[in-house]
């Protein structure tokens, strides 16, 4: 009983069973997809990156590869406008383009400022054109209490609530409310993983050095018979092998890990019990793992696509 306590505690299922196991291969071989594969050379003659996305359309393929890999697929902004400024885009061909994403007269998208009509197609073009950003939250909160820029409408806005009986949402009082509710555990954004995250609050690079360990294991145990020191123990699986081997790697030493070889030998002897635990104590929940390791997936695209190779040969 005291064994299951602590186990809950430190965020590990007290019993890992094989529908759980059966679930994460199903998540992981979904993660899997957005990685094209990579073909043996031999009959190498292209490879597409975006082929674990053909069935979205070209913009939505381009946008979900870059979020994941980082890669662009198109010029930037800036780019474009001196293109535009150059005479070599068009401001008839870009009305045209953008006509094909935003409907001419659309009753729903316009707004009404005094005498002025403003359209959601003309706020698209100028922006395209000539670039205006939004105002960071933070700073339109400060121009709005601290100037006059908002000060009609937030006497609108009190008149409103007082009228209506109603308490301002936005006010001091529930701000403590919403941050609390906007922490629940679980409700965490994906677009980065909790190592991307760290490198982005600390400089700390965590990513590059899993990586590398990756690169280094990944190339021992699909080395093709080609290595003159082969990988032991490569019957029993890659993560077995690894966890064998790498209780005698003084590279989590390197990097700072304490009792790096105690923390190995203790790993599960399975491989999907110990990603389950590892996504557990992340506290990434199992609607959200498929996702959480695509991004993991996705940092190292390359040895991905051989192993999804390897695994339908």
């Amino acid at each position: 009983m005291m064994l299951e306590m602590r186990q809950v505690v430190a965020g590990i299922r007290p019993e890992i069973s094989p529908v759980d196991r059966e679930r994460l291969w199903a998540k992981v071989k979904l993660a899997g997809e957005a990685v094209a594969l990579n073909w043996p050379m031999r009959t190498f003659a292209s490879r597409n990156p975006l082929m674990g996305y053909e069935h979205l359309p070209f913009d939505q393929a381009i946008c979900r590869a870059r979020e994941l890999m980082g890669g662009q697929g198109y010029l930037s902004n800036n780019t474009y406008r001196a293109l535009l400024a150059q005479g070599r885009i068009t401001t008839d061909g870009l009305k045209r383009s953008l006509h094909t994403v935003v409907l001419p007269n659309d009753a729903s998208l316009v707004v009404h400022a005094g005498t002025r009509t403003i359209e959601r197609f003309e706020v698209l073009l100028l922006h395209l054109m000539h670039g205006f950003e939004p105002i960071d939250p933070e700073l339109f909160r400060w121009q709005s209490r601290n100037t006059e820029a908002t000060s009609r409408f937030r006497s609108l806005w009190k008149h409103t609530l007082r009228t209506l009986g109603l308490v301002d949402p936005f006010s001091a009082e529930l701000s403590g409310e919403h941050t609390k509710h906007s922490q629940e555990p679980g409700d965490r954004n994906l677009h980065h993983t909790l190592g991307e995250r760290v490198h982005n609050l600390t400089g700390i690079d965590i990513v590059e050095q899993i990586n590398d360990q990756m690169t280094k294991w990944c190339a021992a145990f699909l080395d093709e018979g080609l290595s003159d020191w082969h990988m032991p123990a490569k019957d029993r699986g890659f993560y077995e092998s690894w966890r064998q081997l790498a209780q005698r790697d003084f590279s989590g030493w390197f990097m700072g890990i304490r009792d790096f070889p105690h923390k190995v030998k203790h790993l599960s002897s399975r491989p999907e019990d110990a990603i389950i635990n590892s996504l557990d104590r992340l506290g990434i929940q199992e609607e959200q793992w498929s996702e959480y390791l695509t991004r993991h997936i996705a940092q190292l695209p390359g040895w991905t696509g051989l192993i999804r190779w390897r695994g339908v040969e």
